[in-house]
């Protein structure tokens, strides 16, 4: 077969096949020898660290440094990169020991406390309900920009929840303006 067969049916670069044909020989690799990692001697008090529920790499870089750790930041932080739990998702359960996490916080329904205006027009069901409908600042900014009439139900009685604060009032209208 042709190198320019042999590479069409291999999905590979004509240049790689001819140098495999013309080699005489399979190319056998060269072996790397990893270096050690700078991080090596220090594993066991990261993973200490991490049981007792620091998640910072900032702090954990300062405190290997301490010690006499030479590496950067972004050693510490790749090595905390896969432990972390994604955004998004639920805790563990060993996670919510560690960080002391009630049901109603993990599931992220906990009351939200807002300092309020005296003229309070939402009802307490209304309130409860919008507090539990809070969405991601990104959506709830969507909200202020819109034009109210378009908003359903539900939107609406978050809306209301969240024009309740002084801040939030002055938001909305210069959202709107």
């Amino acid at each position: 077969m042709s190198v320019l067969g042999i590479a069409d049916q291999l999905h590979m670069s004509r240049s790689t096949v001819r140098n495999f044909v013309y080699a005489g020989a399979f190319p056998e690799r060269a072996s790397t020898l990893r270096a050690k990692s700078l991080l090596a001697p220090y594993i066991p008090y990261l993973e200490q660290r991490w049981e007792q529920g620091c998640r910072k790499s900032n702090q954990l870089w300062k405190e290997l440094q301490a010690q006499g750790f030479v590496g950067g930041y972004k050693v510490v932080n790749r090595w905390l990169e896969p432990r972390r739990e994604k955004p998004g998702c639920k805790h563990s359960q060993r996670e919510k020991r560690l960080l002391g996490l009630t049901a109603e916080e993990e599931a992220g329904t906990h009351s939200v406390q807002l300092e309020r205006e005296p003229q309070d027009s939402a009802t307490p069901s209304e309130e409860s309900a919008a507090v539990t409908d809070l969405q991601a600042p990104r959506h709830l900014v969507w909200l202020l920009l819109r034009d109210p009439s378009g908003l359903d139900e539900r939107q609406q009685r978050t809306l209301r929840f969240l024009r309740q604060v002084q801040r939030g009032e002055e938001l909305y209208g210069l959202a709107q303006r």
